[in-house]
This record gives C-alpha cells, structure tokens and sequence, in this order.
C-alpha cells in the first residue's frame, strides 16, 4: 500500500474480534484482511458510483491489493 501512496492510519490487533461478515471466518479459523474507513455515508444511497467513486484512488488501492497478493503468492509457494 505504502508504494502505491496509500496511509493506513489505523491497524487493529491481531486478537481482535471481527466485525459483521468477517466474524464467521475468523469464528472458523480463516485469514481475511479488512479495509474500513470511518464514512459517514458508507451503506448509505447516496454512497454510490459514479458520484461518491473517485476512480483513480480505487485503482491504486486495486493495484495495491493485486501486489500484496501476488507477494503473499510468492510467500506460500
């Protein structure tokens, strides 16, 4: 994330317990990353495409989720 510009300004604990759909997997052992924000439209109508999308800053997280898995492939093999 850091080469394509991205901040993370916030990590949770490793031991902490998961939230909404993520919670079932962690519940059955699975590994699962999170990307949240505090938005105060997240879920909401008016949080959708193409107003409230900002193409160019979802590519760079695409393209930062592409490259971290590719690194996690390469882990693994």
């Amino acid at each position: 994330m850091q080469k394509e510009g991205i901040v993370v300004n916030e990590k949770a604990r490793h031991d902490s317990i998961a939230r909404g759909e993520t919670r079932a997997v962690q519940q059955a052992g699975g590994r699962f990353f999170t990307v949240a924000c505090a938005s105060d439209v997240f879920h909401n109508p008016i949080d959708r495409w193409p107003e409230s999308i900002d193409v160019a800053n979802l590519a760079r997280y695409a393209r930062a989720f592409a490259n971290g898995v590719l690194q996690l492939m390469r882990q693994d093999g």
